[in-house]
């Protein structure tokens, strides 16, 4: 599984900001599901998440300083995220004709914390992990009548560790 993460926070204060995210997550089936589903056996039960967009709300109520090595002073901040957003579900592939299964794009709800560590004036660090919660919605029809066959409702859990750099823009004057 492969994420890339697209943040963009606006400060309001030193202390609080809004953060607009966009996610893309680049699933692919493992080997056993592909010889799962060529041997005849629905895997249609597995829901997995292409993608994130949302707005959180940043806190960042620890500020610090790192000394490396007594050589270099590095800032860094502690933050904690709240936010919701919209999750889109990828159903994984079936080989049944003879159901046809539709998921509804879910809302979500994202806690998180990380830490943004400043390389330079307008350059950094940043590690976040984040908790994505989705009540999923799966509805299975069967595609010759249009009836539906049954429908199911599923609490996801997502933890998701992002690792990669921020750039500041203006440049920071202070450091």
């Amino acid at each position: 599984m492969v994420l890339q993460s697209r943040k963009l926070p606006w400060y309001f204060s030193g202390k609080w900001a809004l953060e607009r995210i966009y996610s893309f997550i680049q699933n692919d089936n493992r080997d056993v599901t592909n010889e799962l589903l060529e041997a005849g056996v629905n895997t249609e039960g597995s829901v997995s998440t292409d993608g994130y967009y949302g707005l959180d709300i940043k806190w960042t109520p620890i500020y610090g300083k790192y000394a490396y090595f007594n050589e270099k002073i590095i800032p860094f901040d502690l933050y904690f995220s709240f936010g919701v957003g919209k999750t889109d579900p990828r159903l994984a592939a079936s080989s049944s004709a003879t159901e046809q299964f539709e998921v509804e794009s879910p809302y979500t709800v994202k806690f998180g914390t990380g830490q943004i560590f400043a390389i330079t004036k307008w350059m950094a660090f940043r590690w976040d992990m984040s908790l994505h919660m989705i009540q999923a919605k799966t509805t299975v029809t069967d595609p010759n009548t249009g009836n539906v066959i049954r429908e199911d409702e599923s609490l996801s859990n997502n933890l998701f560790l992002n690792v990669g750099l921020s750039f500041f823009f203006p440049e920071a004057k202070y450091r």
